[in-house]
């Protein structure tokens, strides 16, 4: 009984854990399993507490349909952190997911992407 109370305390950590290392490059298979692909140019960054959300100019897309400014959900606390410090006007190769929303809302849904550390962040001198 004993070994089983130790396996459930350490199973929802053991089951957060990320099993990936952060992409350095752009493969297929990063284009493959996201929703967004593109290059841009940081606008705004809002920190809120275990996320930060960075909203990009798109400058290239190159995988969705979004156009114009993109805001892009980085996790800062979970075993998929993001330890990437972002500055207004750098330039990124990004890629990310739609954001699931839970919870029962009436209206239209902001167009929210996610980003942790095993998609793309790849710092860019210039575009």
């Amino acid at each position: 009984m004993r070994y089983l109370i130790i396996v459930l305390i350490l199973l929802p950590n053991f089951a957060s854990a990320c099993f990936c290392t952060a992409p350095t490059e752009l493969t297929d298979e990063i284009v493959k399993n996201s929703d967004i692909v593109f290059k841009g140019t940081i606008s705004n960054i809002d920190f809120e507490g275990a996320h930060n959300r960075v909203t990009f100019k798109i400058k290239e897309m190159i995988k969705g349909k979004q156009a114009g400014n993109v805001t892009i959900e980085f996790d800062t606390f979970s075993s998929c952190a993001i330890q990437q410090e972002f500055a207004l006007n750098e330039h990124y190769l990004i890629s990310a997911i739609k954001k699931k929303i839970t919870g029962s809302s009436k209206g239209e849904l902001p167009k929210l992407y996610e980003s942790n550390l095993c998609s793309l962040q790849k710092k860019l001198k210039d575009l």
